[in-house]
């Protein structure tokens, strides 16, 4: 079976030759080619790492956003609190 794309690169014309028996040459149905098609898009694992590295870097940046949200408020909190004390002072 001969079965490459055809045309530019990347752009896939799904037909596919095969020889047969008598020795022509035959394409295969569009059942048995969307069939190969499928099954290679499912094998194909190209591209995962990126998206697992995309999910990290989102839960490392919502983890962070979370975290320097809730620092912010005390640190806002203590400030306050500094103020106040400080504007109680009386210089005599």
């Amino acid at each position: 079976m001969h079965c490459e794309p055809q045309g530019p690169p990347r752009i896939w014309l799904g037909v596919c030759t095969s020889t047969s028996a008598a020795g022509g040459t035959a394409i295969t149905g569009p059942e048995e080619i969307r069939m190969r098609t499928i099954t290679r898009f499912i094998a194909d694992d190209q591209g995962a790492d990126l998206i697992e590295y995309a999910l990290l870097a989102g839960l490392i940046s919502l983890a962070a956003v979370t975290t320097i949200g809730a620092i912010g408020t005390r640190i806002s909190a203590i400030f306050t609190f500094i103020s106040n004390k400080l504007n109680e002072v009386t210089i005599p």
